[in-house]
C-alpha cells in the first residue's frame, strides 16, 4: 500500500508500479517465488534477495519483515525495510578469498603448480574462466594455467601451453605491451582471450559479460 522514494530510484520504477504486488517485479525470479510464500505468512521474517537496479546492475538486499494486524487480529501485511548489502558482500567475499590464496600460496614452492591451483580457486567462485600467461626468457608469453567452469568448457578455446602472440589482439597481450590493467566492463564479440559466447541455453541467465586482465611479476623465475 505505500513504498518510500528510495525504492523507485532504486529500482528505476514508480511508486504506483509498486503497489500491491508490483514490487516483486523488481526482484530476481526464483526470488520472487520465495518472498511470495513468505509474505503470505503472519510471521515475522528475514531473507536476503536479489534485484535489478535502475541501471541494470544486480544488487543484493537483506529484507526485514514485521507482520501487521488490526484491531480484531486480523492479518493485514507486512512492514518490510530492505537494506543495500551488496558492498558489504563483496568485501566479505574478497576477504575470505585472499584468505584461501595465502593458503595456496603456502602449499607448494613450485611456481607453476602453484599457479595451477590459483586459477582453480578462482573459478567457478569469481570467475568463469581463468588464464594465466608467463614469460620467458625469450619474453615470449606461454598460457601456463587454464581452468574453466564446467557449465563453460569449450574445445575451441586457448590451448594449455599455447603461446600468446606479442603483437596480436589479445586481452593478454594488449596488458603486456602496456603494461596497464585491462578491465572491459563489456564484452559483445568473443577474442583469443576473452569469453567465448554464451550458449543458448544461458543466454537468458548470462546477459552480459566482462574480462579482467591484470600483469604480475615472480622475482627469479623463468617459466621454460
Amino acid at each position: 500500500v505505500w513504498c518510500n522514494h528510495t525504492w523507485c530510484a532504486l529500482t528505476g520504477t514508480s511508486r504506483a508500479d509498486a503497489f500491491g504486488t508490483g514490487w516483486l517485479a523488481a526482484l530476481a525470479a526464483e526470488d520472487r517465488a520465495q518472498i511470495e510464500l513468505v509474505t503470505c505468512r503472519p510471521a515475522p521474517f528475514e531473507v536476503e534477495l536479489v534485484i535489478e537496479g535502475a541501471d541494470g546492475a544486480p544488487r543484493r538486499m537483506l529484507a526485514r519483515a514485521t507482520p501487521q494486524f488490526g484491531r480484531d487480529g486480523t492479518f493485514s501485511g507486512h512492514v518490510i525495510s530492505a537494506t543495500d548489502v551488496t558492498q558489504w558482500r563483496e568485501h566479505t567475499r574478497l576477504l575470505q578469498f585472499l584468505a584461501a590464496l595465502g593458503d595456496v600460496l603456502m602449499t607448494s614452492l613450485d611456481v607453476e603448480e602453484t599457479l595451477c591451483n590459483v586459477a582453480e580457486l578462482v573459478v567457478p567462485d569469481l570467475a568463469d574462466l581463468c588464464v594465466i600467461a608467463v614469460a620467458g626468457d625469450d619474453r615470449r608469453m606461454r598460457r601456463l594455467a587454464i581452468t574453466q567452469h564446467g557449465d563453460f568448457k569449450d574445445e575451441r578455446f586457448v590451448a594449455l601451453g599455447s603461446v600468446v602472440d606479442p603483437e596480436g589482439g589479445s586481452a593478454i597481450a594488449h596488458v603486456v605491451r602496456t603494461e596497464d590493467t585491462l578491465y572491459r566492463p563489456i564484452v559483445d564479440a568473443p577474442g583469443p582471450d576473452e569469453p567465448w559466447p554464451v550458449p543458448p541455453v544461458l543466454e537468458q541467465d548470462y546477459r552480459t559479460r566482462s574480462l579482467i586482465c591484470a600483469l604480475g611479476t615472480f622475482a627469479n623465475f623463468n617459466a621454460n
